[in-house]
């Protein structure tokens, strides 16, 4: 009687098995079928899609998640063989042609990781979980997840500062959400001038918190729980990183090319300030500004040793980086921007905080919370406990990585003492 039973239970499975499985091919053949009518570039998803389509959002969303992912994908897999075909091109060419070779292949991996961050944000928009979850279609719809939002925080730094894990564990606070290099700024002066289609601040606001998701989530992502390099990771276990607790009070992302890409000579400097204020008032909300500062010459080898190669090929150069002319340049183009931002301090005054990396390293408590102040929100005993712990206990000293001659200390020190942000840094220190 029983075997009986068991058979019927087994045959009853069975069907349910077929009809789930019929039901899934017939899903996936009307996506082929859709794949071949439906243009990508003529999808649009979003809480205000046409009523008379006659595609459903859910198929449309199916179809840019596949396409997404797999072109998520294949982009970084360019990417990083790029990046190992220019450290390769590196290691084979003599100085002469370093210099070059450093610049053409930077600026493609910029373009590549540009690319990333648009790809993911495509991604996070057509994922059902979330693009059509009740937190996205409110934020989009009357904000009321970001109507608390007291700050936009906006980094002005120099690339290999640090900045990046600074970024990362205030996005664990749990009423923070900043993104890593989503480059609102920049995407909002690109849509100003016609360069990128225009959006509103919702739009904005829901592809922040989609990046910081995306950076999170997903095998590539900037800040992956996933990643298998443990000695420098991004993610912190325990922490809100990628979401947030009932409402958001500070949004924002931490980006290094803003000083870079858009403020050249005193002119540039103004008008890009000016787009600052008039970002201020498109967001809605008080913008306000950090700024990591880490020893130059740390900051200037690690830049150099990150251009070059990856840390484990050092071992082809002798250990030690013996690059004196494109250490130089370098050296001219950190001091450059090292000019921008005093300006920036004078004219944004105390809507600027300024950090050292190494008092993260030293005091990181400390440190943690001076931040929370500048952005007017309360850090919890339990946030600032995870996130202090997370920090390493000792900072890298790249300076030692790369041969300095005195010349290059000597004016360096000088240089530095023009800068009263930098006063407390030496070669020795």
């Amino acid at each position: 009687m029983g075997s009986h039973k068991e058979k019927i239970l087994i045959a009853f499975q069975f069907l349910v098995v077929l009809f789930i499985g019929i039901a899934y091919v017939n899903k996936v053949r009307k996506c082929n079928e859709l794949e071949d009518s439906i243009s990508m570039k003529n999808i649009l998803i979003s809480n205000e899609m046409d009523n008379e389509s006659d595609v459903s959002k859910e198929e449309l969303a199916i179809i840019l998640c596949e396409r997404g992912i797999q072109e998520l994908r294949d982009n970084m897999d360019k990417c990083k063989l790029q990046q190992r075909n220019l450290a390769k091109q590196i290691s084979d060419n003599n100085a002469e042609g370093l210099q070059q070779i450093l610049r053409i292949g930077q600026e493609r991996l910029d373009e590549c990781f540009e690319e990333r961050h648009v790809l993911s944000s495509t991604y996070m928009e057509c994922n059902p979980k979330y693009s059509l979850s009740r937190e996205d279609t409110s934020i989009y719809r009357n904000g009321s997840s970001v109507n608390k939002i007291k700050n936009f925080i906006v980094f002005l730094g120099y690339p290999r500062s640090g900045a990046s894990i600074v970024g990362a564990l205030l996005d664990g606070h749990p009423n923070v959400v900043i993104s890593n290099e989503f480059n609102p700024v920049i995407r909002w002066i690109k849509s100003q001038s016609g360069k990128e289609p225009k959006f509103n601040r919702f739009e904005l606001f829901r592809n922040i918190k989609n990046a910081a998701w995306a950076a999170i989530n997903t095998e590539d992502g900037t800040r992956s729980k996933f990643r298998t390099n443990k000695y420098y990771s991004l993610y912190v276990p325990g922490l809100y990183q990628g979401e947030y607790k009932d409402y958001i009070q500070i949004i924002g992302d931490k980006q290094d090319n803003l000083l870079v890409d858009y403020d050249e000579g005193d002119d540039g400097s103004k008008n890009f300030i000016q787009m600052l204020e008039r970002f201020k008032d498109f967001v809605g909300y008080q913008v306000k500004f950090i700024h990591i500062v880490r020893n130059p010459f740390d900051n200037i080898a690690t830049v150099l040793l990150y251009n070059i190669s990856s840390r484990n090929q050092m071992i082809k150069f002798g250990g030690i980086i013996n690059q004196p002319e494109i250490l130089l340049s370098f050296v001219k183009e950190q001091f450059v921007m090292y000019e921008k931002i005093q300006r920036y301090m004078k004219y944004f005054g105390e809507r600027l905080l300024t950090l050292n990396h190494e008092d993260l390293i030293s005091e990181p408590t400390l440190f943690i919370k001076r931040m929370c102040n500048h952005m007017e929100i309360y850090c919890g005993k339990y946030y600032l406990k995870i996130a202090s712990n997370s920090v390493f206990s000792d900072a890298t000293k790249s300076r030692h990585s790369v041969e300095w001659d005195q010349h290059a200390i000597t004016m360096i020190e000088s240089a530095i003492q023009n800068y009263t942000f930098l006063n407390r840094y030496t070669f020795e220190n």
